[in-house]
């Protein structure tokens, strides 16, 4: 790959009644100062008028039933359908921030410093200051460029990736096998673990932006992170890295920016937001170890 203008890429968007967002984020990623040559989008039984929105931009979506949607086999089923030498996959609420965006988040995969790399995700307009601040802390300014020796330095951060926008070399990601599908959750953390391991590197890219934030209720910020700790649990991740110092950071540096932005009614919402990722993610940490070793034990 030796010019922008010689990649191909194939965009892979998984929908579910994303009729609100989904016709303005095809838009915006036709509109790109590097432009995507194929659209997949596979959805999981959309009850809104998602289905009639993507047609009407001339892309015939994949139809799969809600129960058979899985964040890593769902998107497996797209990457290997695919013809690009380049996977860029996007939820159906990310919109991108500018023209730039598939062009900022190629550029490590173009210089081959790297074989995937994932955008900067900015808040929203409608963003709680808790949200807020998780985007800041999980994405910087500064760029980072993974690699497996930095574990020691970073711990569970090293093998941080997001699909809420990220770009993967097709080969590459296929070699690897794609994304794990014996997971709940965390697919991509976990495809670029494999990626490390296989010594390749992985670039977090700033310049490379979209706008995605959620305000989600106790219950489902507890389930996600037990879904995120079952999944480390099943893979066995959790006995090669340190994450505790990582939350430890999070309560210390939320508090001082809550303080700072004199967002003083969210502190307790805050501690008590720790609280329930905290509980979500060890409970779902001792679920998959306990899969984990019966399934050792099975065998």
């Amino acid at each position: 790959m030796t010019t922008f203008s010689d990649i191909s890429i194939s965009v892979i968007i998984p929908t579910l009644n994303a009729e609100k967002t989904i016709g303005e984020i095809i838009d915006a990623l036709r509109e790109q100062s590097l432009c995507p040559e194929e659209f997949i989008v596979i959805d999981s039984g959309s009850k809104d008028h998602t289905l009639e929105i993507i047609k009407s931009k001339g892309i015939e979506p994949i139809s799969i039933k809600k129960e058979d949607f899985h964040h890593g086999r769902t998107r497996n089923l797209g990457a290997f359908l695919a013809k690009g030498e380049v996977l860029v996959f996007m939820t159906q609420d990310a919109l991108p921030y500018d023209r730039h965006l598939i062009e900022n988040l190629l550029k490590p995969l173009r210089n081959a410093s790297a074989v995937a790399s994932f955008a900067r995700q900015l808040p929203r307009e409608d963003a709680s200051p808790i949200e807020r601040f998780l985007r800041r802390f999980n994405y910087p300014p500064e760029r980072i460029l993974k690699h497996q020796g930095l574990v020691q330095q970073l711990g569970i951060k090293t093998y941080f990736f997001s699909n809420v926008c990220s770009a993967v070399v097709t080969d590459v990601f296929k070699e690897v096998g794609g994304f794990p599908e014996n997971v709940p959750l965390n697919e991509d953390m976990l495809l670029a673990y494999r990626l490390l391991k296989r010594g390749y590197k992985v670039s977090y890219e700033p310049d490379a932006k979209v706008y995605h934030s959620h305000n989600l209720s106790p219950y489902r910020q507890f389930m996600r992170y037990y879904r995120i700790g079952q999944s480390l649990g099943i893979t066995g991740i959790y006995k090669e890295i340190h994450y505790s110092s990582e939350g430890i950071r999070y309560l210390r540096e939320g508090m001082r920016y809550l303080i700072k932005e004199k967002e003083f009614l969210y502190i307790i919402p805050f501690i008590f937001d720790v609280a329930i990722r905290y509980t979500g993610f060890q409970l779902g940490l001792k679920r998959g170890r306990n899969s984990d070793s019966a399934s050792k034990h099975e065998g």
